[in-house]
């Protein structure tokens, strides 16, 4: 009787033990079934992502492809493109130009990379489809390419998948290309890239005094040392000479042709300026009694382009000599060209869709800038050169 009550108690005491061991072998396999679909599902959705990260690579590879096959075409023939944004999207998508092929676009058209994408080698199930390319200028100097994608990505052992349909977008900067307007209209005498102007303004009017004279130069703090070429910035300008200009906080005057005297914090001015923008050239306007900041003078000489009215891209692939929004535009140095061998228009803005233009001189000269430099007087303001535009 005893041996049978400790068996029934046995048996009573083992069926939970029985139950929990049960219960946690099967917790443990669910857990650990459910990680590896975690982990799987992750897998699926990272090979998602990458798939679209490539592809929006390859079409900024690709839109670059096109915009230099479009721009050796206006060169090498001399004819500008016909709706040069429908050109550049052939060129993308085909890899032609009105049909026919470019080896610039060889292995770099959106199918291309396509294809390049799909077959590396994945444990997954993958396809990748795109739709509606289009090309739109953001600010003149940048294009937005866009096309739809729908990219799917499975796993049928795990019956887990990834679809997507988004809208993809790729900024394409158009800085270091070939100006095709510039080439044609020089005869390819003058080549000009495309590099953005790197400053803040263009022309500040820093501070006001009293003086004598216009003059332009490098600025110097230092005013021990007499220095040809360079505008001193000062406290008391008494007694000093030997540079091509000074400027002075008090309104002593200084044995120069060219100062400005009077100037309160000139030190402090000229230093916020020099430390905000790095360029270290001033101009002295004896009609505005003012201290002028011109970084556009590397505008000028550098070839820069700036963010305006003249024409896009798009519109210098046409050839194009008219004004849009968003436009760019640079300055046409008539030395540069007349070094080159070409005849130069006197007195025409050196805009460079309204140089080349056939319109008659309409330029003004601007004081501080170079000889050879007039501006449409209708476009001064975008410069600021207002105050310093001559009769």
């Amino acid at each position: 009787m005893h041996a049978q009550t400790y068996s029934v108690a046995a048996i009573l005491l083992a069926v939970p033990v029985l139950l929990f061991i049960l219960f946690f072998s099967e917790s443990v396999q669910l857990q650990n079934y459910g990680s590896i679909e975690k982990v799987v599902s992750d897998q699926v959705h990272e090979v998602d992502r990458s798939i679209e990260d490539d592809f929006l690579r390859g079409i900024e590879i690709s839109a670059k492809r096109a915009l230099l096959a479009g721009i050796d075409s206006v060169l090498s023939t001399g004819a500008g493109l016909g709706n040069s944004t429908k050109r550049i999207e052939e060129l993308m998508l085909s890899g032609t130009l009105y049909g026919n092929q470019s080896f610039l676009m060889l292995n770099n058209t959106l199918s291309d990379w396509q294809g390049r994408i799909l077959s590396i080698p994945v444990i997954f199930n993958k396809s990748l489809l795109y739709s509606n390319l289009g090309i739109n200028i953001i600010d003149g100097y940048t294009l937005n390419i866009a096309v739809w994608l729908t990219v799917n990505v499975s796993d049928d052992m795990r019956d887990i998948r990834a679809d997507r349909t988004v809208l993809g977008g790729r900024e394409v900067s158009i800085a270091g290309f070939e100006d095709p307007l510039f080439a044609l209209e020089t005869n390819n005498l003058v080549r000009r890239t495309f590099k953005l102007y790197p400053y803040p303004y263009f022309a500040r009017k820093m501070a006001q005094g009293s003086g004598e004279g216009g003059c332009s130069g490098n600025v110097t703090f230092d005013n021990s040392t007499p220095q040809p070429g360079m505008i001193l910035v000062t406290v008391n300008a008494s007694g000093l000479s030997g540079y091509t200009g000074i400027i002075s906080e008090t309104s002593d005057i200084p044995q120069t042709s060219c100062y400005l005297a009077g100037v309160a914090g000139a030190i402090y001015l000229v230093n916020l300026s020099l430390h905000a923008v790095n360029f270290s050239q001033l101009y002295l306007d004896n009609e505005t009694q003012a201290v002028w900041h011109l970084p556009v003078l590397d505008m000028a000489n550098a070839g820069y382009y700036s963010r305006f009215s003249g024409p896009h891209i798009f519109a210098r692939l046409e050839l194009r000599l008219n004004s849009t929004q968003p436009g760019l535009e640079s300055f046409v140095n008539t030395q540069e060209l007349s070094a080159a061998g070409m005849e130069v228009s006197s007195g025409k803005s050196v805009l460079d869709y309204q140089y080349f233009s056939n319109t008659p001189p309409d330029g003004r000269k601007v004081r501080g800038m170079p000889g050879w430099f007039y501006i449409d007087p209708a476009r001064a303001g975008d410069y600021n050169f207002t105050e310093l535009l001559e009769p």
